[in-house]
This record gives structure tokens, sequence and C-alpha cells, in this order.
């Protein structure tokens, strides 16, 4: 595995802190009520909780991963415009695919925390 210098590790922190600034839970919110009859609404509310559930710790590159996924999938202004029909959603639903792809077995982890936490209330 390559190594990440100084540099990069603090631009993606400056680059994650931004983000999440610029996160609007309303907006969130807002975007959900919108599309939750879409196929891809369940990866995207697992990887919003995974990001809101205080008492799951994950590292910071999964937090970076996700932030960006959740900022391009909201945020109008992306690779495509999401006004473009169709394309327009093509690659926020790419983005996000390659998210859950990424994060294949995190999430994993945090459906069996969630599962077991459940199970005790």
């Amino acid at each position: 595995m390559r190594e990440i210098s100084k540099a990069q590790q603090q631009k993606s922190k400056t680059l994650r802190d931004s983000l999440a600034k610029k996160f609007n839970e309303r907006e969130a919110k807002d975007f959900i009520a919108a599309h939750q009859d879409k196929r891809w609404y369940d990866d995207f509310v697992i990887l919003y909780n995974m990001m809101r559930t205080k008492d799951y710790v994950i590292s910071n590159k999964t937090k970076f991963v996700i932030a960006g996924t959740l900022a391009y999938v909201v945020l109008p202004l992306d690779s495509i415009p999401d006004f473009i029909p169709v394309a327009g959603w093509l690659d926020d639903v790419f983005v996000l695919n390659l998210a859950i792809a990424t994060l294949n077995e995190e999430i994993k982890s945090f459906k069996l925390v969630k599962e077991i936490n459940e199970k005790k209330v």
C-alpha cells in the first residue's frame, strides 16, 4: 500500500472539514424525502446514518469517503449537473455505488452493530 504524505493527509482533512461545514442536514432530509422511492435510497441512508451515529466509530478515511459521497449526491454542482435529465443522476448513482463498494466491509460492520444495539432495546 502506498504511503500517504503529511501534506496529502492535511489536504484530505481540510477537504473533509470543508465538506462537513457545507453539509446541510435540512437539505439532506429534503433530498431523502424527494428520493426515498429510488432503488439507491437505502444505500444513501446507510451512509448518512454511519455519519450521524455517535456511538459507532469510523476512521477519518471512511468519514471522508462518506462526506464526499453525500455532498456529491446532494449538492447540485458535480461532473454532470443534476438538471440534465437522466445523465445528471447517473453520475450520482455511480459515485454512490462506488462508495458502497469501497466501504462494503465497514457497512456490514455498521449493520451488525446496529442490529445488536436494536436487540438490546
